[in-house]
């Protein structure tokens, strides 16, 4: 098996230990093992994200950590040093209530918080986020890997991922 390329690696990071507080904002990498993953962001205990099926909107943080632990399924915790009222968190997500791959992304509100107006990518994001000082800490959960980091990715692997993941929900329906 060949070893992943990383378009972004964590040099420091805590395995497996809950963060303490929060009401502070994280951005969640959520199956980070795969190319691509999905962001979600939550501040003050409220969890948000866009989806290919549907959104998470204000979801008690406490609830989704405990499903993903349960699940074991592999997560990154990047707590960052922002000051995000819950109200412009949630107007964020109001903005951008579908997801579409030509358009919008699970990002897209986040870059909206950040008043990030290019539309990038999450390597990108955490580089910017970094060179900035912005990220506090790095919590990573069921982490199976020597080297903790966002696998390398293209634009064309998010629209793919999008449309196979709405394809699979429109054959449910």
């Amino acid at each position: 098996m060949e070893p992943a390329t990383y378009n972004y690696l964590f040099e420091t990071f805590t395995v497996d230990v809950k963060p303490e507080n929060w009401e502070c904002s994280f951005l969640w990498i959520i199956h980070s093992n795969k190319i691509p993953p999905h962001i979600g962001f939550s501040s003050s205990g409220s969890y948000f994200s866009l989806k290919a099926t549907g959104s998470d909107f204000n979801l008690p943080v406490n609830r989704l950590f405990n499903s993903l632990k349960a699940k074991k399924c592999e997560f990154i915790l990047v707590e960052v040093l922002h000051e995000n009222r819950l109200n412009q968190v949630q107007e964020a997500f109001e903005k951008y209530p579908v997801l579409s791959h030509q358009n919008n992304t699970c990002l897209s509100p986040i870059l909206n918080i950040f008043e990030i107006s290019n539309q990038i990518m999450l390597p990108d994001l955490l580089r910017i986020l970094e060179k900035n000082q912005l990220i506090s800490s790095i919590f990573a959960f069921n982490v199976t890997e020597s080297k903790l980091g966002i696998k390398q990715y293209s634009q064309s692997d998010i629209e793919e991922r999008i449309e196979k993941l709405q394809r699979a929900t429109r054959r449910k329906n």
